[in-house]
């Protein structure tokens, strides 16, 4: 939801340069009680993914569970997830799941590793972080998708060994 809003922000340029995530959402044109409805704009699509556990949806796909909105949905997600990718890498260690997609898809990933940055389409300084508040917000309003990150994050633990290349920060539950 963050990282999507940056990218609306600093590369298509939906929103104004200076106006933060949070303030988007505390007293601008964002809001976290958006559900999926039928407009398909940005901005729309931005709201949708903070305020419906989209990630959840996305990753459980077309299946009819997959509009359910509990934990069968959750379930399937989790599935899709675990066996249908081969690696699914994570925001907070974006420079280590590169390094595990050159290793396993060397003639894809091969080139010699470049600093991974989240906003890397800014061009001016790393946006502030969130709030204790709006972070409980967005995880209040996106429960399945809070389990769901941190399955993910099992699941890059595990490829990790697999890969013989331990994760140094593998705290399940601490979110960026």
């Amino acid at each position: 939801c963050e990282s999507l809003y940056y990218f609306e922000r600093d590369a298509r340029g939906t929103f104004p340069a200076k106006l933060t995530f949070e303030a988007c959402f505390k007293n601008g044109p964002c809001q976290l009680n958006a559900g999926a409805g039928s407009g398909y704009s940005r901005k729309q699509k931005l709201m949708e993914s903070c305020s419906t556990n989209y990630l959840t949806r996305w990753f459980c796909g077309m299946q009819p569970v997959c509009n359910s909105g509990g934990r069968a949905m959750l379930e399937e997600a989790k599935r899709v997830m675990a066996q249908e990718y081969t690696l699914v890498g994570v925001m907070k260690h974006l420079s280590h799941s590169f390094d595990i997609a050159r290793k396993l898809f060397p003639h894809y990933f091969g080139v010699p590793p470049k600093e991974q940055e989240i906003c890397n389409k800014c061009g001016h300084e790393r946006p502030p972080p969130m709030s204790d508040g709006m972070r409980k917000a967005v995880t209040d309003r996106n429960p399945l998708d809070v389990e769901l990150y941190d399955f993910s994050l099992l699941l890059l633990r595990a490829k990790s060994l697999a890969c013989d290349m331990p994760l140094q920060d593998d705290a399940v539950g601490e979110r960026q």
